[in-house]
């Protein structure tokens, strides 16, 4: 069973054009509301990250403040939705805090982006440490530098953990023009002063876009970060630069051990939220328009199942017509997943304001993501079937690199298993499964193919009977 989970965002008008306020959300394990909070004013005011601290609940934002523009914004709730805090922190222009952690003696590291007390013309990484009852302590800016020869781009922190002994590894993106096509991924080991330990890390440097979307510690003392990058991928389309779902893996000293990129040429793709799971692999929460189905022309939720080196074990997607986008994800007892973000909002510019009207999204996952699937691919062993729709019957074929156990269980849309197809061992090639499909209800059905290095799912809508099994090999 999932734990409580407690979510922080926002809700209101069309973020970018009006005013919105910060949303926070109390969930059971069945996903059912306990409470909800609305804070704010009358403009724009949004919330970000969230911790749990000794049962109190502490997010982070910014919010308009009269005469100041936008300030770095902190509310504390404690478990039944009373407000304990609201407190701001900035100067007199633009301010904004993306991420807090706590630092485990009662203190508070936050990180963000201020134009107050940047050190040019643009915002610098904002570095804030504050006391128990959330007073400043002292504060820290960077400038990320130079990306065409010049100092005046835009820097802004974005993820913080803690990394060794008294020390924090902070990611930030930089970028001149901010468009989506000059970003840089940038990291480094701050101590517990606030200052700079070493010579921070650029991923990359020049005309291409890289940049670092979230930050989560591993078990070996390292660290592993996602994002997004066109270091490969540098297609052009009326001025949308495509993009690569990109992973990079560092160790206990902030070496890079290994990273991955994923995507398709020309299409946009990128990562939101990644974690370690015990097995040593990864989920990782990313976003695509590959255009598998024609519900699939926006953004969609991608959840990628990966092994410990980043080659992907299994793709599950969601979404329709428009954009759909799963913004971060935790690990659940059960080995899943559960993830948060947002559903049918806009991805064009040229249409209307980013992400304009849309829902709140949240999904539940098992270890295989199983639950609430749509689609699954596995880079291995190849699975189709035919016809689909079906009728009274459908050809299952697949094919093995190797020999292997192989499990195909048929699920109806909740996840709940209908029948266990085959568990059994095959040979290396091609195979076919004639099943007949006329003793099951009318509808949507999701087939589970496993082998013992790879899981892939396919949907399949059927009307029929029992299912009976002809087995060919050649």
């Amino acid at each position: 069973m999932p734990p409580v989970v407690i979510i922080s965002g926002t809700t209101g008008g069309q973020w970018a054009l009006s005013c919105a306020d910060g949303w926070i959300i109390k969930i059971d394990p069945l996903g059912d509301t306990l409470w909800t909070r609305h804070a704010g004013g009358t403009s724009l005011d949004m919330l970000g990250a969230i911790i749990v601290d000794s049962n109190k609940y502490i997010t982070v934002g910014f919010k308009s403040v009269f005469m100041a523009g936008r300030q770095g914004w902190l509310l504390e709730y404690d478990a039944n939705g009373n407000k304990l805090m609201d407190k701001t922190y900035g100067g007199a222009q633009d301010d904004a805090l993306g991420d807090i952690i706590s630092t485990g003696d009662g203190h508070y590291l936050a990180l963000g982006q201020t134009k107050s007390f940047e050190t040019d013309s643009t915002p610098d990484v904002w570095f804030v440490k504050l006391n128990s009852v959330f007073d400043t302590v002292w504060t820290k800016h960077y400038d990320l530098g130079a990306i065409t020869g010049d100092s005046s781009c835009s820097d802004n922190g974005n993820g913080i953990i803690p990394f060794g002994n008294n020390t924090y590894l902070i990611t930030a993106n930089t970028c001149k023009l901010c468009d989506g096509t000059d970003g840089i991924a940038w990291y480094t080991i701050i101590d517990s002063t606030g200052n700079i330990t070493g010579t921070p890390y650029v991923f990359r440097k020049g005309p291409k876009n890289v940049f670092a979307g979230g930050i989560r510690p591993t078990a070996d003392g390292g660290a592993i970060i996602t994002g997004a990058t066109s270091m490969i991928d540098s297609a052009i389309f009326l001025n949308f630069r495509s993009e690569d779902m990109w992973i990079v893996k560092l160790d206990s000293n902030a070496d890079t051990v290994w990273t991955k990129i994923y995507g398709q040429y020309g299409v946009y793709d990128g990562g939101f939220s990644i974690f370690q799971t015990a097995d040593g692999g990864y989920f990782m929460s990313a976003y695509s328009q590959i255009g598998c189905t024609p519900q699939y022309d926006f953004d969609n939720v991608w959840l990628m199942r990966l092994n410990s080196v980043g080659d992907t074990l299994q793709v599950c997607r969601w979404g329709g017509p428009q954009n759909d986008d799963l913004l971060n994800i935790i690990p659940s007892p059960d080995g899943g997943a559960i993830g948060v973000g947002c559903y049918n909002s806009n991805s064009n510019p040229l249409a209307g304001p980013i992400p304009g009207n849309c829902d709140f999204l949240i999904i539940k996952t098992d270890c295989n993501i199983i639950t609430g699937i749509s689609d699954a691919i596995s880079p291995e062993n190849s699975l189709n079937i035919f016809p689909n729709p079906a009728n009274d019957d459908a050809t299952i074929n697949f094919t093995l690199q190797k020999s292997d156990h192989v499990s195909l269980v048929l699920y109806d849309i909740t996840g709940k298993e209908v029948e266990s197809i085959t568990d059994s061992f095959f040979e290396k090639g091609k195979h076919i499964l004639e099943i007949q499909l006329n003793n099951l209800l009318s509808g949507n059905y999701y087939l589970k193919f496993q082998t013992t290095s790879s899981v892939q799912t396919k949907m399949i809508n059927v009307q029929g009977k029992r299912i009976k099994i002809l087995t060919n090999v050649w």
